[in-house]
């Protein structure tokens, strides 16, 4: 396996008041001769293994500001995504005319990749993401201190996923042999797959927004509470598949998947029993909502 990694940042101080971040991440990884079917690597022999590319990068954007003493400003863009692509041993794909072949008996593959979490594949994912807040300290006590900060995160997830090719040469199956009257390697089976299948996308958005007041009650008690709404939701956009040597063939409509919307709130509370900040006792309550994830839909999905 061979990684290569690259970090950069710039920080730009634009005035007295502002500062421009940005920040970019892109890594490479190579493994040649790696699987992705979940077996242990004795049984998968290297014309059987994969040519895997894997490139995952993220940039981001930022902008801090102090709009006045008392109110800060933070807002941030950006983008992560990476294309992992599974190719046949060796990189020259001159193995894609070779029939995969499992002995059941011993566990063994052989001949080109095939089959389930093996296949040739190209996985693409990206995620953008929006955020912002604002910090403000009011100037006059109301019931004691407060520092009130209210902002939003949104992002779009996509995963365009298992674009597996076909085989023209070696065909859509692998063939299967077991151990039959005591002999050994007797044809059993044939596992046959639906290729190819270009596009599998699914597709989830979230929204969410907050307000939260930490609010100090004499130099004892402090109180932190909090709103958070979100709107969540999934779906598999229209899509298509080509015949195949084996399966169908067709074009499916979109298909909205979950779609959430929740209210969450928050407290909690500290009090310093001495005064000194050695003994504090600290509650807190709170609900809490789970994200979907880019995958949420893909169950729904009827090109797969």
């Amino acid at each position: 396996i061979k990684i290569r990694n690259t970090d950069s940042k710039l920080t730009y101080q634009a005035t007295k008041n502002y500062q421009v971040i940005g920040f970019l991440d892109a890594t490479s990884q190579l493994n040649n001769g790696g699987n992705n079917r979940g077996v242990a690597h004795r049984l998968v022999p290297y014309e059987n293994g994969q040519y895997q590319t894997y490139d995952p990068s993220n940039w981001r954007g930022e902008l801090r500001g102090t709009v006045r003493n008392n109110l800060l400003m933070n807002v941030q863009f950006g983008r992560t995504w990476y294309t992992v692509d599974y190719q046949s041993t060796p990189a020259d794909n001159s193995n894609r005319d070779k029939t995969t072949r499992l002995d059941r008996e011993t566990g063994i593959y052989t001949g080109g990749v095939m089959g389930t979490g093996n296949s040739e594949v190209k996985k693409h994912r990206v995620r953008y993401i929006s955020q912002a807040n604002l910090t403000w300290v009011p100037a006059t006590d109301f019931l004691g201190n407060h520092e009130i900060k209210t902002g939003y995160r949104g992002y779009l997830r996509q995963q365009e996923n298992d674009t597996r090719l076909e085989r023209p040469i070696a065909g859509n199956y692998i063939l299967v042999y077991d151990r039959s009257g005591n002999v050994s390697g007797q044809p059993a089976e044939l596992w046959a797959y639906n290729l190819p299948i270009e596009t599998v996308l699914t597709t989830t958005t979230n929204i969410g927004a907050f307000v939260t007041d930490r609010w100090r009650v004499g130099q004892r008690l402090t109180f932190n509470v909090g709103l958070r709404w979100d709107d969540q939701s999934s779906f598999v956009p229209a899509q298509c598949k080509t015949q195949g040597q084996f399966g169908n063939s067709g074009c499916y409509p979109r298909i909205d998947g979950e779609n959430l919307t929740a209210v969450s709130p928050r407290l909690a509370a500290a009090y310093d029993l001495t005064g000194n900040g050695k003994t504090v006792i600290k509650g807190t309550w709170g609900r809490f909502v789970d994200e979907l994830d880019d995958t949420q839909a893909a169950i729904y999905n009827q090109n797969n």
